[in-house]
Parts: structure tokens; sequence; C-alpha cells
């Protein structure tokens, strides 16, 4: 059975030709040679014979049939990591950390088994070394696990145990046996000595090993990212991630008869959350991994997969049904959603019984090979000829140009044959019987190309959301005439430049994600422009300037981020010219000279990030009295 893992290292198992989303949270894994967080979460594993599902933290174990019934709790001891099942289902095996002190530096981590209840408990290894990550074998005859950084192999009793690898300090995953039991895939971390001051964050770089099992060879394949590695079905092929550049990220497997490596998918610079979290369908043809939220690929890289749940997830054995959350079970194609356990506002759980459950989001289909695309191109006229279809003709003839300027992928059903109602990722407002757009949801659609000047045209817009694609070029000037535009986000993009917005533009904008783009120009404003704006994220761009606001612009804004940026030069003293600003984040950035006194004029600033710049020290007597906090590490301060 597949290993147990937490939310942070563990891939959501999706469909024949679908998915389901885990973790998309942007966080950043860093490795770290201590001990795992007892609370985690472990991804969903059902029996070898699919009749109950097995699932919890590492503080609670519980299990349930797959018709949601019979809840249990397997085990609730807080002394167990690593978990992993034997291929029968009968024995867990784990790390167990039975003292609470350590000797040096050195834990004492060792390696039990024991029924699934947690009775007939066996250790397995007995010294003072640090005994981790244990994986049974296919045929559950023997066990893998590192100890001090190398890999080891025993038989599943405890005895015959070996050294396999010389110590490779090797990563916190689990090791990977391959289906015939014969070679060991697993991560090796290699910290690299790049730091010249306390300021940098410590780096690493991972690597793809394979051992022999017998450990007659040993041997280097590849740079990888820090995730584990997965063997297909088969055995033929070992799907992994790595680097491709700053930024970038892709998707690779090694043909395991000729050691050839080739890459399926590759994700653009600024989509900055790397592969993890991979893994194989039953039947080989697909390969399931996270990337901002679970995506499947078929194995020859034609066809990508980008469902519409959350949480870990995991196939039933025989692939017809995935297991995910907390726990909810569906058909392989995303369908029929059943609610296996309930919890309640207290945290206590409860069986589920199969519970239909209402809430669904469709997966949704792009083809990486654009010749396989349907052409759906529509000419604008076409809103003319069947106006008493759309309701609305000046605002079909924008979307549709609105559309011909992006790569959709699947294609939009943009349609003038389909009511405009019915135009998906569009929130429609009716008055006096004339259908008006008021929001455009296009998020996480995998667009290309450009923003059509023609949108900024859509009067009536209130919420845009193109956030999470890979669209190119300016923010066109003509956004500046969307005048009932509350909220934009154009964040995770690959957009170059903002726009200037006139007096009186954008009245009613309130907020702007700008974030995780190629920004060299801001989104700035002449005095009397964004006058209701609160919200202000620029961060992860290129821009090299401090926005340096007029007394008569930015006058309502809260929150301005323009961390992680190539900001230089000194602070401009006019940004104390924003009275109602409780966070300015101006941090990693390359900013020298003083802090201007002026800012302690900001009555609201609760946090002034200025943290990793080149900034002198000591702060002005002003600031430190303004009450606000100052985040200054990884400043000279000398």
């Amino acid at each position: 059975m597949k290993k147990l893992t937490s939310c942070l290292l563990a891939v959501a198992l999706t469909v024949t030709i679908l998915g389901s989303d885990p973790c998309t949270n942007d966080w950043e894994e860093e490795y770290a040679n201590d001990e795992p967080d007892p609370r985690q979460y472990f991804v969903p594993q059902w029996s070898p014979d699919g009749s109950y599902i097995v699932f919890g933290t590492g503080e609670s174990i519980y299990s349930v049939s797959a018709g949601g019934t019979d809840l249990t709790l397997v085990t609730a001891s807080s002394g167990l990591y690593d978990i992993d099942f034997s291929p029968d289902g009968t024995r867990i095996v784990y790390t167990t950390n039975p003292t609470t002190e350590s000797t040096g530096s050195v834990r004492d981590w060792e390696i039990e088994h024991s029924l699934i209840d947690g009775t007939d408990r066996h250790r397995l290894t007995k010294d003072h070394a640090e005994d981790r990550n244990p994986s049974w074998s296919g045929d559950g005859s023997r066990i893998a696990w590192f100890s001090d950084g190398a890999l080891h192999v025993m038989d599943s009793d405890g005895s015959n145990a070996q050294k396999i690898t010389p110590s490779l300090n090797a990563s916190v995953l689990p090791p990977q046996w391959s289906p015939d039991g014969e070679s060991i895939a697993f991560i090796i971390t290699e910290r690299l000595e790049t730091a010249s001051s306390p300021r940098d964050r410590l780096e690493f770089r991972y690597y793809l090993y394979v051992a022999r099992a017998d450990g007659s060879s040993l041997v280097n394949f590849s740079e990888s990212l820090n995730a584990t590695p997965s063997w297909s079905p088969d055995g033929r092929f070992i799907a992994f991630g790595s680097p491709v550049g700053p930024g970038q990220s892709a998707l690779f497997t090694l043909d395991w008869d000729n050691h050839a490596i080739r890459e399926l998918i590759r994700f653009p610079p600024h989509e900055s959350t790397e592969i993890s979290n991979i893994s194989w369908s039953p039947d080989g043809a697909w390969i399931l991994f996270s990337h901002r939220g679970l995506s499947a690929v078929s194995i020859d890289g034609s066809v990508l997969i980008r469902p519409g749940v959350g949480s870990p997830a995991s196939w039933s054995p025989d692939g017809t049904r995935i297991a995910y959350g907390f726990l909810i079970s569906m058909a392989a194609d995303g369908t029929d959603k059943r609610i296996l356990v309930l919890r309640d506002p207290s945290g206590r759980l409860e069986a589920g019984h199969g519970e239909r459950d209402i809430q669904y989001s469709r997966a949704v289909l792009i083809h990486l090979d654009h010749s396989l695309l349907p052409n759906n191109d529509i000419d604008p006229s076409e809103c003319e000829k069947r106006s008493s279809k759309i309701l609305n003709l000046s605002q079909c003839k924008i979307l549709i140009a609105t559309a011909a300027a992006l790569d959709a992928n699947p294609s939009l059903n943009w349609d003038p044959d389909i009511p405009l109602h019915r135009w998906e990722g569009l929130d429609i407002r009716i008055i006096e019987r004339e259908h008006y757009v008021v929001g455009i949801d296009l998020k996480g659609r995998a667009l290309t190309g450009t923003i059509a000047p023609e949108l900024g045209l859509l009067s009536t817009l209130e919420t845009l959301d193109l956030s999470f694609n890979r669209l190119t070029g300016s923010i066109p000037e003509t956004f500046a005439e969307l005048e009932s535009m509350r909220t934009l986000n154009l964040s995770y993009n690959l957009l170059t430049a903002g726009f200037r917005v006139p007096p009186g533009g954008l009245p009613t904008l309130e907020v702007a994600y700008l974030n995780n783009n190629d920004l060299s120009v801001p989104l700035s404003s002449e005095p009397g422009g964004l006058s209701s704006l609160t919200t202000l994220r620029l961060d992860y761009n290129d821009l090299t300037e401090v926005i340096s606001p007029d007394p008569d612009s930015y006058t309502a804004l809260t929150w301005l981020d323009l961390s992680y940026n190539e900001l230089t030069g000194s602070i401009p003293k006019e940004l104390a010219n924003l009275p109602l600003v409780y966070r300015l984040d101006l941090s990693h950035n390359e900013l020298t000279g003083t802090v201007p006194k002026e800012l302690a004029s900001m009555s609201k600033l609760k946090v002034l990030d200025l943290s990793y710049n080149s900034l002198s020290w000591p702060l002005p007597n002003e600031m430190l009295r303004s009450g606000a906090e100052v985040k200054f590490e990884g400043n000279p301060t000398q």
C-alpha cells in the first residue's frame, strides 16, 4: 500500500483522466532535519481490497468503510511518524520516538511495526542512530529506511539489516521501491555554501538517486525537486520533478530500460510553486502531481487535467473512485461525490454514510499539443446577426474581441449562438431586461495571449479575475476607464507593465492584486486617481522604483506591498502621504540609505517591513516612538 504522507509532502490522487486539487497554499517547503509535526495530515489510503479507507493525522489514525460506515479509531498514539502500510493492509510500519530527550544532537528514533490497531508491536531497530522513513517493499518481505542519511534494507521482521549506500544526507522523504523489489529511488539533499551574511537564506539542491536493493549499484540520475519520485506500475519509468531555470520547474520521466530522460511538461517563470506529490494512475496512463493544486498529465505529455476539488487524495485499488480530504470519495470522472466522514464544529468525527455531496467543480482538460485544439474563432460581427439571443450587442462584441486576444485552453464557450447569461465565467446582472456583465472569473484556466484593450470598454464590470494564468504583455491603459471596477486580480501571470490612472480614474476600485508578474511599470496614479483603493499588491515583480505618492492620490490605501522586487535607492519620504496605511511592505529589495523620519507621522501604521535590504541603522527615534512594528532583519546593523 502507498505510504501515508502529510498534506505538505503528499499527492492527492485523482481520476482516469481527471483529478482533484490538494494543498493549494503558496507555501515554501524548506529542508529541516527536525522532528515532524505529529499533527500533520495523512493522505487517505485504501485497503488492498478497496473495502475500507485509512486516514487521519499523526495524532490519530482512523478507518472507515468505503461506503462511509464503521468509523473506527485505529490508534491515537502521538509517537508515530512516517507511517507506511504493509501490502496486505494488516500492519503498519512507522518511526517512533519513545524517549523525550536527546543524546547530544541525535534523537532516539527507531523503526517499529504493529497491527493496524496498534497492538502486537515489534521494534525493528535498536540503536542511537536516527532511523526514519520506513517503506515496505511491494511483496511485503522487506523494509527500506534511512539511518543517519544512509539507505538501509532489512527483512520485515527486522533481520538481515544491511546498509546499502554510504551516508548521503537523504531528504525527509520516503524511499520508493520499484514494483519488482530490485531497486529503490530516493532524494538526496545537498546544502549549498552560498550564505555570505546572516541575511542570506540557506539554499539546498536535491538529486534523484536509484540504488539496487542488494547494494550492488548506486546512480545519481538528475537534479531533482524535493519531491518523492514515483515508479510506474510496470516499473519501466520513474516520474520526478526538476528545476529547469529560475522560478521554473518541469515534470520528467526516466526510462528505466535505457536511462533516457524525457520532459513531459514545463511551467513558466513566476509559477514558483514547485512540482511535488508525484504518483501514477493504476493503469500507468497518467501522472498525478501537485503544482498550485493537483494536475494529471498523460504519459505522452499531450493532455493536462486541472481538477476542481481540493485536499490530499488517493485512488481506489481498481481506479474507479478517489478518496480525498477528511473524508469524501468521488467517481473517477469527478462526479458522484459522497461524504464518508463528517466533522462537527468541535472537531468530533462521525460516519457520513455516503451522503451525496452537492458541491461539485468540474475538471479542466488542457491540450498541451495545440494541434488538438478545436478552432472556435468567432467574428465579432456574429453578435449583430444573433443579437436577439445575446440581449446585449455591445457587450457581446467586447467579449468576443477579448476572447480573440486570448488562447483559451480549453476554449471558452463564448458564442453568440448561446445566450449571454450562459457564457462561462461571467456574472450577469439583468436591468430592465438588459443583460450586463458585472463580473468575469477566468482564474486558473491556462490562458495565454494578451488582454484585449476592448475589455476596458466594459463599463459595467465590477470584478475581474484572470489570476493564475500565463497572460503576457501590458495591462491595457483602457482599464483606467472601468468606472465600476471594484476588484482587479491579475496576479500570477507574466504581465510586464501596468498603467497610470488619470485624475478621477477608477473611482470605485478597492482592491488590486498585481503580484507575481513581470511588471517593470506599476499601477500608479495621478492626483485624484484611485481614490477608493485600499489594497495594492505589487510584490514579486521587477519594479525598480518605490511609488512616491502625491498627497491627493491613494488617499484610501491601507495596505501596500512592494516586497520581492528590485527596488533601489532610498525610501521616499512621500510615502508619509499615505495617511491610512496600516501595513507597508518593502522587504527583500535593494533599498539603501536611512529610513525617513517622516514615516513616523503615518498614524495608522502597524507594520513596516523593511527586512532584507541594505538600509542603514539605526532607525530614527521618531520611528521607534511611533508604536509601529518595524521589521529590520537582514539589513546591516553596524
